[in-house]
């Protein structure tokens, strides 16, 4: 059987890992980084309403 040459280079591309590993830490890399950005804003506001609360108990008025 005669098969088309696009048909062999699609699968030559197909068959090719080079690049997929570097592909692979790059999702990992996005989804850290995704986690971290979470977690600080979520760290953020934690200190935030700790700092209020305490500004409220001693009577701080901003001024």
């Amino acid at each position: 059987m005669n098969t088309h040459p696009r048909l062999k280079e699609l699968a030559s591309l197909l068959a090719d890992r080079r690049g997929a590993i570097t592909v692979e830490y790059t999702v990992i890399l996005v989804m850290i980084a995704i986690i971290s950005i979470g977690a600080w804003n979520a760290y953020r506001d934690s200190v935030k309403n700790n700092i209020n609360s305490e500004y409220t108990t001693f009577g701080y008025t901003g001024s």
